[in-house]
């Protein structure tokens, strides 16, 4: 639904090698059709007794025919001839066969007596799915039937130190076929048959195919390609398939934006899409809370309900003296509004207890559909400072709660040692209530910043850490050899046990904040990351480099399967967004056919050369399917900082909300203007057609 930047593949896919018709000779697939590929003759002096690839003798194709008699026989033979053999004479017949025997190719008789000429092909198999995977991984591909030359050219390269065969189909056009889709990707792997007692060590599939040729002193002829077609299945370890993705996603019209002022800086940080059609915006504003005014530095908490056509139904400000934020908002099951942040203050308006006078807490608010609080405000935390940052509501009509802490007393009694942090996850009643509490310790900082809930009720949570985590003591694998701050994705039961969970980390900075629910009921995190001069020299995103300078931020996506392996999440794609400039993610939320992405950036190039780069940063909005293939991006431009900070929808609009400082081009038309030296809030809607 969101996240703050407060501080992208391996595809899921089943590869299935449909095998189809080109203008050359075909091998036959398990099924035994026929599928047409480039000629590629079996090396005789390869050493028997090692592995070994299968040949299969076909009869040639009618193009290769006409082709072949043509050069037999020159002059002799007319432009219409019509590929009949038994249309020749004996002489030209005879010269035909020898002409073939010279190619290489094999003359035989069938049972009437006519001549037939065949060839040997290598028989392929289709590559699996964790083979495809895996080649897609380590070439940093995002879409492979949209290749870009530099996308080909390192995954051709990856899958020719694998072993593999990979080309583009090439564009056809004829009176019978349409135009084939260029940069089309395509991947092989030779059958081998393994022979007893090896002696040599076999050549992989790239050596075989240098050495193969028709004949001593021929050009090698292409290697054989067949099209890849791919489709959403589960990774191993599923419980059930995965449904197939049968819904395009619709494009979608910017029907309102409208932005909201009260003070020289209010931001929208999260939203959530409410019951009427509306949307509900949280924040915070420099107003201060008797009269609006500013009051020279302090924040307080925000939030903002809009109607369905922009209209502001309520708004509400919560502070004192001190700083007061909002971060997240949800809504629950019956309708109410809850918002979450925390206060420095012990003298705010409607709050219940205070933990310790003096130190930071969290905060709880819930409001009904008249913007009226209901209850006290609740608040969390013991005799250090405590933070909640995130807030999902569950289906029994309670919610969980996400953050940090630095307490051992309080609510936070008996949950770790003194010396060590924690970040942690609560369940609450829809009163406030804890009903279980789960933690994560460590000697350096943590935070939960966001949450999603599949339809089993298990959690999903994405927690900031920098150094060696414990879950409760239990180690927790790749946090101590992150060199930067990292990211744990957290599988959680209902019940706060865990499930599994997985480090995210590289050379530099990843901080994948954001997380929704995908249409398998596991889950698509979302945010940034960096890399050093070299790339990303180890961990989750090896080998890939930013698209700028070192120590830029690009975008990054990763979908997690549901069901994790020995207690690790297990990845079923990457999709990096990246342009040369710095580039942020900042929420995800799920859509029909795929998800929408929030965010703003600086590039105008590379994946965001759409961008109009009008200001400082432009703010997006960026459409992928379940696959994580890019598809649309809207932008939200003017002339000043505009920073999509939010994302939500109700599945027929998506809202995204942030901060501005334009006035102009796309904020041209709303009622209060940002400047260099002042932001204003807004949110915007985008409304599917029909």
């Amino acid at each position: 639904m969101k996240n703050k930047f407060t501080g992208v593949l391996s595809v899921l896919m089943c590869a299935i090698l449909v095998l189809s018709v080109f203008a050359a000779c075909s091998v036959k697939d398990k099924n035994g059709e026929n599928t047409t590929l480039g000629t590629l003759t079996p090396d005789n002096s390869w050493t028997p007794g090692i592995a070994d690839y299968v040949y299969e003798s076909i009869t040639i194709s009618k193009v290769e025919l006409v082709d072949l008699v043509k050069d037999a026989l020159g002059d002799e033979i007319s432009d219409d001839w019509n590929g009949d053999l038994n249309a020749l004479t004996p002489e030209q017949l005879e010269k035909v066969e020898e002409h073939a025997k010279n190619e290489g190719l094999t003359v035989e008789k069938d049972q009437s007596g006519n001549t037939v000429i065949k060839k040997e092909e290598m028989v392929t198999s289709e590559a699996s799915k964790d083979e495809i995977n895996q080649l897609m991984t380590k070439a940093s591909v995002k879409d492979p039937s949209n290749l870009s030359d530099e996308e080909y050219e390192r995954l051709s390269q990856v899958a020719q130190s694998e072993g593999f065969i990979i080309a583009t189909r090439p564009a056809v056009t004829n009176a019978n076929e349409e135009e084939t889709k260029k940069n089309e990707v395509v991947v092989v792997k030779p059958v081998t048959t393994i022979k007893p007692a090896p002696t040599t060590k076999a050549p992989t599939a790239a050596q075989q195919i240098t050495n193969a040729t028709a004949k001593p002193g021929k050009t090698t002829k292409p290697a054989p390609v067949t099209t890849v077609v791919y489709k959403p299945v589960p990774i191993p370890g599923t419980v059930a398939p995965m449904p197939p993705v049968t819904t395009a996603i619709p494009a979608s019209t910017r029907d309102w934006t409208s932005t909201f002022k009260k003070s020289d800086n209010d931001v929208f940080v999260d939203s959530v899409a409410t019951n009427d059609g509306g949307v509900a915006a949280v924040g915070i504003t420099y107003a201060s809370v008797s009269d609006n005014l500013d009051d020279g530095g302090v924040s307080s908490a925000l939030i903002v309900k809009y109607d369905k056509n922009g209209r502001v139904d309520w708004s509400k400000i919560i502070g004192s003296d001190k700083t007061t934020t909002f971060e997240s908002v949800d809504v629950l099951s019956d309708g109410s509004i809850i918002a979450v942040g925390y206060t420095a203050s012990d003298t705010l308006d409607g709050a219940g207890e205070f933990k310790c006078p003096g130190t930071i807490e969290g905060i709880v608010a819930r409001f009904n559909s008249k913007g009226e609080l209901i209850g006290n405000i609740k608040i969390v935390g013991g005799s250090a400072d405590d933070m909640i940052y995130s807030v999902k509501a569950t289906a029994d009509g309670g919610y969980v709660i996400g953050g940090k802490s630095e307490s051992v007393d309080g609510d936070m009694d008996g949950l770790n040692t003194p010396n060590y942090r924690k970040c942690f996850v609560y369940k609450c009643t829809k009163d406030g209530a804890i009903v279980w509490r789960s933690v994560l310790n460590s000697r350096t900082g943590l935070i939960v910043h966001d949450f999603a809930i599949n339809d089993e009720g298990s959690i999903y949570a994405t927690v900031e850490c920098v150094g060696t985590t414990y879950y409760g003591d239990k180690e927790l694998k790749g946090t101590a050899d992150s060199v930067s701050k990292c990211t744990i994705v957290l599988k959680l039961s209902s019940a706060g046990n865990l499930e599994w969970y997985k480090t995210l980390y590289g050379t530099g900075m990843t901080a994948l904040h954001s997380v929704a629910v995908s249409i398998d009921g596991g889950c698509v995190v979302a945010g940034q990351y960096t890399s050093g001069r070299n790339g990303n020299t180890m961990g989750s995103f090896e080998g890939i480099h930013n698209a700028g300078n070192a120590g830029t931020a690009d975008g990054m996506l990763v979908k997690f399967n549901s069901v994790g392996s020995n207690g690790e999440g297990v990845v079923g794609w990457t999709c990096p967004l990246r342009g040369f400039e710095s580039d942020f993610i900042t929420g995800i939320a799920k859509i029909n056919g795929g998800f929408a992405i929030s965010g703003y950036t600086a590039s105008t190039n590379r994946d965001f050369d759409m961008m109009p780069g009008s200001g400082d940063y432009d703010a997006y909005v960026y459409i992928i399917t379940d696959l994580g293939a890019t598809k649309d991006v809207y932008t939200f431009n003017g002339s000043g900082a505009d920073n999509a900070r939010a994302i939500c929808s109700n599945g027929k609009s998506i809202f995204v909300a942030g901060s501005t400082n334009s006035g102009d081009i796309a904020f041209a038309e709303c009622e209060a203007k940002g400047t260099k030296a002042e932001a204003v809030g807004f949110v915007s809607c985008l409304t599917f057609k029909k």
